[in-house]
């Protein structure tokens, strides 16, 4: 098996074990939502369930993954992919400047270009290389020093710096709006579930409202995202729950 966005190879037979089943980490994480309660969750918008529809895993990282549950109980089959190589489609004036200024450097523009971590990177330095916003010296040199996203998150949520702001907002727009394109692909009535490294840390913002009118902005199917229930996964172990609900099937 190879790693999408790290360089390893892993070969099942090379591990020791005799029995060993690898899982795409989404793929893991989808098991476990069965297993979560209501403590691990928070919820963005309450919609209206509809037992047994598809329910869709979604969350941003090292990238984006993307996962779809069918079924429940013996029954539930896990559905993952690539959905984060998808093209990136703007939605507005500011996001269709975004994907030219992305173009010019990266040829076909991804939405994991833009919804992950190195993305919120290139969001921000979009923002300040095209004159939106200024620069904070000490934003910058704490991007430096360490995990730059971080630093653009704690400057947007701790110190209201206007371009980390800006950088974050527009961030949750472009996320909020590949969330509800994937939960129409497959009507999730049985709820979207955000999770990965940076939801649980923007929470408060995520919470302001941008995730969900840009996950409901669907013109003619505006009401069919809005019945679609939202919860950010708050609980860190969600991998690990995932692959211990995997082993047994």
């Amino acid at each position: 098996m190879r790693l999408t966005n790290l360089a390893w190879d892993i070969a099942a037979d090379e591990l020791g074990i005799d029995s060993v089943r690898l899982l795409n980490d989404f793929e893991a994480s989808a098991h476990a939502l069965a297993k979560l309660g209501r403590a691990g969750l928070a919820t963005l918008q309450p919609g209206e369930v509809q037992e047994g529809a598809p329910r869709l895993l979604i969350g941003a990282g090292t990238g984006l993954g993307v996962a779809f549950i069918l079924g429940r109980g013996r029954g539930l089959r896990v559905v993952s992919g690539e959905g984060g190589h998808a093209a990136f489609a703007p939605a507005d004036a500011l996001q269709d400047a975004l994907l030219a200024h992305l173009r010019a450097s990266l040829g076909r523009v991804e939405l994991e270009h833009v919804v992950s971590g190195a993305g919120l990177e290139r969001i921000y330095a979009f923002l300040r290389d095209t004159g939106r916003h200024a620069e904070n010296r000490a934003v910058r040199e704490a991007m430096t020093a360490g995990d730059a996203a971080a630093a653009i998150t704690r400057a947007a949520l701790e110190s209201g710096d206007a371009l980390a702001l800006a950088a974050l907002d527009l961030f949750i727009a472009c996320f909020g709006a590949a969330a509800g394109d994937f939960a129409l692909a497959t009507l999730a009535r049985g709820g979207v579930y955000v999770a990965g490294g940076i939801a649980p840390r923007i929470l408060p913002r995520l919470r302001a409202g941008g995730f969900a009118a840009a996950f409901n902005s669907k013109a003619r199917f505006s009401e069919a995202a809005r019945a679609c229930p939202v919860h950010v996964v708050t609980n860190e172990r969600l991998g690990l729950l995932g692959a211990i609900a995997a082993a047994p099937r």
